[in-house]
């Protein structure tokens, strides 16, 4: 993968069922970046997939999330895994990891600036998130400025997976969890426990058109799921859940603020 940006290299998720819409959608934000990049368009996973099973941990489900994941949820953290799997055989050092929704914002400035000076925005860093749902619910723990490109550390990663970039580091760190039990959106969220140093930029530089382009294809099977384990009984284990999330999350934040001040940092 060569091009003018020869440090990133760049993929679109989508899977055989996305359809036409989708197509022509990621064919038209690609021809906006200029100069043009090199990209990978990536065929994942359908929810029916029998290979997806070789890949999600049930049992470890169970016991850590709040409910089971569907198929298309499965397959769609398959598919993210395929994609850096696909990014570090190229052996440069960052990748660029779109979801079939997106579309790129800011095209003439940041844009621009992230892929020609990908080296000094990531730094050390193993994920840039480009886009979260939602605006920022936490605090900061830190923030950085690399030209126009603005990005803070936030104190609980939020949720979203259309848009992000990774190291070779941050691809390895994600793959060495053989198999997944949470969807990628949360899982990200659990960062301490496969060492991920995650930043997010702000404002973000990717949103999230599935409204356009025929609407999501994760929310009905998701809200059939959350609807069939509706229970006291798991609204009580998603409390405690996030009550849990919440104090590791802390934990860590404070244990890493208090390693760098004891360096003189």
């Amino acid at each position: 993968m060569t091009g003018r940006h020869g440090n990133i290299a760049a993929f679109v998720l989508t899977f055989d069922g996305a359809g036409v819409l989708r197509r022509d959608s990621v064919t038209r934000q690609m021809r906006q970046f200029r100069p043009e990049i090199s990209w990978q368009l990536v065929s994942g996973y359908g929810a029916q997939d029998t290979e997806l099973a070789q890949h999600y941990d049930a049992a470890l489900n169970r016991k850590h999330s709040k409910r089971p994941l569907g198929g298309g949820e499965i397959a769609a953290y398959a598919g993210h895994r395929k994609m850096m799997r696909q990014f570090l055989a190229t052996g440069l050092p960052f990748g660029l990891f779109l979801e079939d929704d997106f579309s790129p914002l800011d095209m003439n400035g940041r844009w621009h600036h992230l892929l020609d000076h990908v080296d000094g925005v990531m730094g050390s860093k193993d994920m840039l998130k480009l886009f979260d749902f939602g605006p920022p619910r936490t605090g900061f723990v830190d923030h950085e400025t690399h030209g126009p490109v603005k990005m803070v550390k936030p104190l609980s990663v939020g949720a979203g997976a259309v848009g992000y970039v990774l190291s070779r580091d941050g691809a390895r760190k994600i793959l060495a969890r053989k198999r997944f039990f949470r969807q990628i959106d949360e899982d990200i969220k659990y960062f301490w426990e496969l060492d991920l140093d995650i930043w997010a930029v702000r404002p973000q530089m990717i949103s999230e058109i599935s409204d356009m382009l025929g609407g999501s294809f994760l929310k009905a099977e998701r809200d059939a799921i959350k609807q069939s384990h509706r229970s006291i009984a798991t609204s009580m284990k998603g409390n405690y859940l996030a009550l849990r999330k919440m104090a590791l999350n802390r934990i860590h934040r404070y244990g890493v603020a208090g390693r760098t001040r004891s360096r003189g940092y």
